[in-house]
């Protein structure tokens, strides 16, 4: 197969455009199955629903599913591809992604799954990112024409330089490969990390701290609440290896391609021989709970075992803004009957609440006492009536730290709503609950600036 000549890659726009020809054909070939292979139709559906899809017979609703396979089957091929780069770095012994020639689906599809399993076997690790092949593994090779383009986008990531890959690289994946109506589907939105620094200088307070994440996205949570442990370390002349590190960090997100993301994002912190397993479940937040396992994870070769969410010292995030009239009757059941199961004594939210509401109220479930919360969610619920209900909440089982809003800057990208940061402690003791003064702050320059008088 004959390449024209592409110009360096200089940021993420030539991956970008390069995912746009396989993502088309991608999504034509599963319509045409669709319709015309009763098989692949029912391994197709079985395969959505296992994604946490609506299976719907309503022909847009159809329709929208078979463009989110392409889309989401390509994305997640690509961030392995781009994973793979990253870890040529450090083991020399993998084969290149450049120079890959293949004259048809089927070759490109055994070649690119060879180069991954070469990534388990040489590292002896990673088996999370690169996981057996499975039915959504195959949709991007699909189409007759999948070599080409495939030959294009590893090209494409062949000439990047990955070599430096950081947060601010992962989260940029994110935002710019999720389609924004997905996006908004699911209240998904890119936080900034000047805010994220703001909340996990608030709640992670030692370089041992526990912490969660119950709605991770891309990462950035997570990665910069594993430089600031780092930095604590630092400063009290200690220091703690990346695996007893990521033993301390847990990350939850619903969606594939997004935790895919963080458990990269956080294995690259360190691409050594060691372990190195994130602790990133893909889950419904609520379906997570405690005493049971969020994950399972490789032991060796042949044992995994279960991973548990501890007592926490931290819960920060942004949790998704999902307003109340777009979740299901039956979804809200189930979070009001958890949520009372957790915090029994009256707790009962409005049937009004937005979704973050009942993520306080989730996520607090496992802090230990004395352990922090930081969300930067709506600003809604210190003005609504379903949110004096909150603010009761709040109260009985809370110091209210401090809440923080900008007066000049948004904190996530996309969602049309004023933000607040609120950060809590958890507090058993009514007293000194009571004797609690709330900090209410209004931020009149923007974080970048003020950090920057700081340093």
């Amino acid at each position: 197969m004959k390449m024209e000549a592409l110009a360096p890659v200089r940021d993420l726009d030539g991956i970008e455009a390069a995912l746009y020809e396989p993502i088309g054909s991608t999504e034509d070939e599963l319509t045409r199955r669709n319709r015309a292979d009763q098989e692949f139709r029912s391994q197709l559906g079985v395969w959505m629903v296992g994604q946490g899809w609506e299976a719907s017979s309503n022909e847009e609703a159809l329709r929208r599913n078979l463009e989110r396979a392409a889309q989401l089957s390509c994305y997640v091929l690509v961030t392995r591809l781009v994973f793979y780069e990253v870890l040529r770095k450090r083991f020399k012994v993998l084969t290149p992604l450049a120079g890959i020639e293949a004259d048809s689906p089927e070759a490109m599809s055994e070649i690119l799954g060879a180069r991954l399993n070469e990534a388990v076997r040489y590292s002896q690790d990673y088996k999370t990112v690169f996981p057996p092949k499975d039915f959504g593994s195959t949709l991007p090779f699909l189409a007759s024409d999948a070599h080409l383009h495939w030959g294009i986008v590893v090209r494409r990531i062949e000439e990047f330089d990955f070599s430096r890959l950081d947060f601010d690289v992962i989260g940029q994946l994110y935002e710019r490969l999720i389609d924004p109506r997905e996006r908004r589907r699911y209240g998904q939105y890119y936080t900034s990390p000047d805010v994220v620094d703001l909340i996990n200088a608030f709640c992670i307070r030692t370089p041992d701290a526990a912490l969660l994440d119950p709605a991770c996205g891309g990462g950035t949570f997570l990665v910069r609440a594993y430089a600031r442990k780092q930095a604590l370390a630092r400063r009290l002349g200690q220091r703690i290896d990346h695996r007893h590190m990521l033993a301390g960090i847990y990350g939850v997100d619903r969606a594939t391609f997004p935790a895919q993301l963080s458990t990269i994002n956080l294995a690259v912190r360190s691409i050594t021989n060691e372990a190195n397993y994130p602790r990133v479940g893909r889950e419904n937040f609520f379906d997570v709970q405690n005493g049971f396992p969020l994950t399972r994870l490789p032991v060796n070769e042949s044992t995994t075992e279960n991973i548990f969410i501890p007592a926490l010292d931290a819960v920060v995030g942004n949790p998704p803004y999902i307003r109340q009239e777009h979740v299901g009757k039956q979804d809200k059941q189930l979070m009001d009957n958890l949520v009372r199961k957790e915090w029994p004594g009256g707790t009962r939210f409005s049937g009004r609440s937005d979704i973050y509401v009942h993520f306080f109220a989730h996520a607090a479930s496992f802090l230990k006492p004395g352990g922090y919360l930081g969300f930067v969610t709506s600003i809604g619920w210190l003005d609504t009536d379903y949110g004096f209900r909150l603010q009761e909440f709040f109260l009985r089982n809370f110091r209210i730290v401090a809440v923080l809003e900008s007066q000049v800057e948004k904190w996530f990208e996309g969602a049309r709503v004023t933000t607040a940061v609120t950060i809590l402690q958890r507090e058993e003791d009514a007293e000194r609950r009571l004797d609690n003064k709330v900090r209410f702050i209004q931020l009149l320059k923007p974080l970048a600036e003020i950090y920057g008088t700081l340093i």
